[in-house]
């Protein structure tokens, strides 16, 4: 990645996802964060251990040890990353180099910890009046492996085809 203030802020946000799990690295081997700049800042992040990908409120579900997976946890984490997001787009237009992605898909394996980055300059979003941030998110998710619930299956559906998972 040639851009050291994306990088730098980058590994902070991995660095925070890694304390909201209390570095159990036993557990968990890769984490993948979702970011977007299209439309306003958005953060989501995925683990995974190496059989089933879960968001950051089932994480208990593939984790032999407790991991304080509230509201408030939840809520703490994001807000945190968010003030990264919000803190890369103003150091970059003060630095007169507002060339900021769309969206970053970062997959970093906690086992190895390498990262590895995906980096859109592009818009992303193919409907502005009905395509969401998150709706990017869940197709990512669901591209991941990750189980939709009934609701954000029939969403992606909708927004993406039928047959939206074949279509990577």
């Amino acid at each position: 990645m040639e851009d050291i203030i994306l990088k730098r802020y980058f590994i902070n946000i991995i660095k925070n996802c890694l304390e909201y799990i209390g570095n159990n690295v036993e557990d968990i081997s890769i984490m993948f964060v979702y970011i977007s700049f299209e439309v306003n800042p958005y953060f989501n992040v995925y683990f995974s251990n190496g059989i089933k990908t879960v968001k950051k409120n089932k994480l208990n579900e593939i984790s032999k040890t407790y991991i304080d997976t509230s509201r408030e946890a939840q809520s703490n984490l994001s807000d945190i990353c968010l003030d990264e997001l919000f803190e890369l787009r103003n150091e970059k237009k003060i630095n007169n180099t507002y060339n900021l992605p769309v969206q970053i898909k970062i997959t970093h394996s906690i086992d190895t910890k390498a990262s590895s980055f995906e980096i859109s300059y592009t818009d992303q979003i193919l409907d502005k009046t009905n395509t969401l941030n998150v709706d990017l998110a869940e197709k990512w998710f669901a591209e991941l492996g990750g189980e939709l619930l009934p609701h954000s299956l029939y969403r992606m559906k909708q927004l993406f085809g039928d047959d939206f998972l074949e279509k990577k």
